[in-house]
């Protein structure tokens, strides 16, 4: 991860395959290790949105903005189910979740097209978050 946010991630030394924690604070943040490649592509050598993007997810280990412009709940199947929300670092999207009260995780980003709806974008969003959640409930276990 960008910025040396990076710890060590548990007592044991043992690293999760797929997932990275980055920050740690008020919540444990973990990026899923594919985001900063998808992240390189999204933001085609944007170093202003970069910044702005890493920023916001270190911002995440204090808290979750309360219900502001910057953050929203994604709606639709499934990410209402697994409680899906979205961080607004404009122009781009960050899809996270928060899983056992504790724990965050980061796993999607895309850039919003002017004033069009994300619809593709955040079901997208919403099938690769469901697919890390599973992974990292699985590979992490931050439950127990």
């Amino acid at each position: 991860m960008r910025n040396n946010l990076t710890y060590k991630l548990n007592e044991s030394g043992k690293e999760p395959n797929e997932f990275e924690r980055v920050a740690s604070n008020a919540y444990n943040v973990w990026v899923w290790k594919g985001f900063e490649d998808q992240a390189d592509t999204v933001l085609r050598g944007d170093a202003r949105g970069e910044e702005k993007v890493y920023s916001w997810i270190e911002r995440l280990a204090d808290r979750i903005p309360p219900g502001t412009d910057k953050v929203r709940r994604l709606e639709g199947f499934p990410c209402e189910e697994w409680n899906v929300w979205e961080i607004k670092p404009k122009p781009y999207r960050i899809a996270f979740v928060r899983i056992c009260g504790k724990h965050i995780l980061v796993g999607y980003i895309w850039r919003k097209k002017g004033k069009s709806t994300d619809s593709v974008e955040i079901r997208k969003a919403c099938e690769k978050m469901v697919e890390l959640i599973r992974k990292f409930m699985k590979e992490v276990k931050p439950c127990q």
